[in-house]
């Protein structure tokens, strides 16, 4: 007769024990990311390269990271971007690199583990669940996120830059906070989309217009006069001089209806044209000027270029 503690026979052990070879496999490509403020975690994405949550990252010089071995290496900072929290680190440093999925298909309910390394206690992991999965969305920065997955688990100190690993073993992203303590994953598809343009330019250049706007609502009168489908707009509160938008023409005190055929009553909107991409495009900005409609055409400048 079988004992109640052989692998074989007893279920609960043998997910235990594929746990723990997950655990450890994963963990061979993580990392403690040392000399910040607070601990973070790294993954070995690619040869040579380190990926981790931009927002752990305070200090740019002297970073060093604790591997696997409990060896400590030097790494750089190779860029980083805000907008999308990711940030990409050089090393010298060679480890597996970790198997990674950018396709799997998430569904709320499915087993989350998320594992991270500490510098002196080493691998910590923390079990839960997928909570949400969602379509594509935007940071309050506006940068372009693949997937929107949330997850429910601890999370604990060192955690942010940790891999969220599905039941197959493979990373499908690192796990940061979001809006009141929310615990999100930044999935492998926009990572890869990030590091191939740091590598390539060292940081990433979005489209530029030079505005400063804020949401206002419309007064009726002119929803009625014009046949607005929108009740809201983005009021121009400054124009930077050179800019794009100021070489269009747009002035203070504008309000901003659409970009193209897209109506804009947010920020996040807006943003949404400023991707690279789009740079050098030359879009129609439909706007209300002294209670008059008109249509400007903008072309859309580079971040980080002189003005």
């Amino acid at each position: 007769m079988s004992s109640p503690t052989d692998s074989n026979t007893n279920p609960l052990i043998a997910f235990s024990q594929n746990l723990a070879d997950i655990v450890e496999a994963v963990g061979q490509s993580l990392v403690a990311i040392n000399g910040q403020r607070f601990p973070c975690s790294g993954i070995y994405w690619r040869d040579g390269l380190i990926v981790a949550s931009e927002e752990t990252i305070k200090r740019t010089e002297e970073i060093t990271a604790t591997l696997p071995n409990g060896e400590t290496a030097p790494i750089t900072l190779l860029g980083r971007d805000r907008s999308t929290d990711i940030a990409v680190f050089k090393t010298e440093a060679s480890l597996p690199v970790v198997s990674i999925d950018s396709d799997g298909e998430l569904k709320a309910g499915n087993l989350a583990i998320a594992v991270g390394r500490d510098a002196e206690r080493g691998l910590f992991v923390s079990q839960g669940v997928v909570s949400t999965v969602g379509d594509s969305w935007r940071s309050s920065l506006g940068g372009y996120i693949d997937r929107f997955i949330r997850l429910d688990l601890n999370f604990y100190p060192g955690s942010g830059g940790s891999a969220l690993v599905n039941a197959a073993g493979s990373v499908v992203g690192f796990n940061t906070t979001g809006p009141r303590r929310s615990i999100l994953t930044i999935p492998a598809a926009t990572i890869n989309r990030v590091v191939d343009q740091l590598v390539e330019k060292g940081q990433i250049n979005r489209g530029y217009l030079g505005l400063a706007m804020q949401p206002v609502y419309l007064p009726e009168a002119l929803i009625a006069a014009f046949t607005l489908n929108t009740k809201q707009g983005l009021m121009v509160v400054n124009v930077e001089s050179q800019a794009p938008a100021d070489q269009a023409g747009i002035m203070l005190g504008d309000v901003l209806l659409k970009i193209e055929d897209t109506p804009i009553a947010r920020l996040r909107e807006v943003q949404a044209y400023l991707e690279p991409q789009n740079i050098g495009k030359t879009v129609t900005i439909q706007l209300i000027r002294a209670g008059a409609l008109q249509n400007i055409s903008l072309t859309i400048g580079e971040s980080g270029r002189s003005k």
